[in-house]
C-alpha cells in the first residue's frame, strides 16, 4: 500500500477535511471529523503499520443497481495483513439500507478485494477517555524520542504513576507525556490520564 498525500483518481471522494499523519508522514484527506478521529487511532494502534484514506473504489449491485463504494480507510498491518474501514455513526449503520449494503460488501470484499471491510462507530471511537487521552498525547509523537528521554525510560522501575515519571531524576512533565505517546509505557487508556494514571514498562 502505497502512502499518499492525495486522493488515487480511482476515488471520487471530495476532500473535506485532514489529519496530519505521524505514522505516514503525510496529510490525510477525510470526509467527516470523525473519519479524523478514526486515524487518531490508528496512530495508537501498535498493530497499524500504516494506512491511507479513500483507497480505491469499487461496484457492487444493492437493489437491482449498480452502485459504487470507497472505503474510509485501508489499514496495513504489522502482520503484513490488510483491512479496509467504513466510519459511520452507530444509528446511520442501523438503518435498513445500509444494513442490507454492508452486508452485501462484508461479503464482497475477501472475495473481491482479499481482505475484510471492517465497519467503525461513534461507539468504537468514543470509548471512556480513550480519544480525549490520544488527542492530548498526540502532540507529543511528532517526533521521535531523544537520547535523554530513553536513558530516562531505561532508568525508570518497570511501574510507576505518570507523577513518579513525571518527578523521577531527568525527567518532566513533557518528558512523561512523550513517553506515554511513544507506547513506551502501557495503561488504561479509557480512563483519564493525570498525575495518579499507573504505567506500565512495555
Amino acid at each position: 500500500m502505497q502512502r499518499l498525500r492525495k486522493l488515487p483518481r480511482t476515488s471520487r471522494i471530495l476532500r473535506l477535511s485532514g489529519f496530519s499523519s505521524v505514522k505516514n508522514h503525510a496529510h490525510m484527506y477525510c470526509e467527516s471529523m470523525m473519519e479524523g478521529h478514526a486515524l487518531l487511532l490508528c496512530e495508537f494502534d501498535d498493530t497499524v503499520l500504516r494506512y491511507t484514506t479513500q483507497p480505491f473504489t469499487i461496484n457492487y449491485t444493492l437493489f437491482n443497481r449498480k452502485r459504487r463504494y470507497t472505503p474510509d480507510i485501508l489499514i496495513k498491518l504489522r502482520s503484513g495483513a490488510y483491512k479496509s474501514v467504513e466510519v459511520k455513526p452507530f444509528d446511520k449503520l442501523q438503518s435498513e439500507k445500509n444494513q442490507h449494503k454492508f452486508q452485501i460488501l462484508q461479503s464482497l470484499f475477501p472475495k473481491e478485494i482479499g481482505h475484510e471491510l471492517t465497519l467503525l462507530s461513534d461507539r468504537d471511537i468514543y470509548i471512556g477517555e480513550q480519544f480525549n487521552n490520544y488527542q492530548a498525547l498526540y502532540p507529543y509523537r511528532r517526533h521521535p524520542l531523544t537520547k535523554d528521554e530513553n536513558r530516562v525510560f531505561l532508568s525508570i522501575p518497570s511501574i510507576l504513576t505518570f507523577k513518579q515519571l513525571s518527578d523521577f531524576r531527568g525527567s518532566s512533565f513533557i518528558t512523561a507525556m512523550r513517553l506515554v505517546a511513544h507506547s513506551s509505557l502501557s495503561w488504561d487508556v479509557f480512563s483519564p490520564l493525570n498525575s495518579e494514571s499507573i504505567l506500565k514498562k512495555k
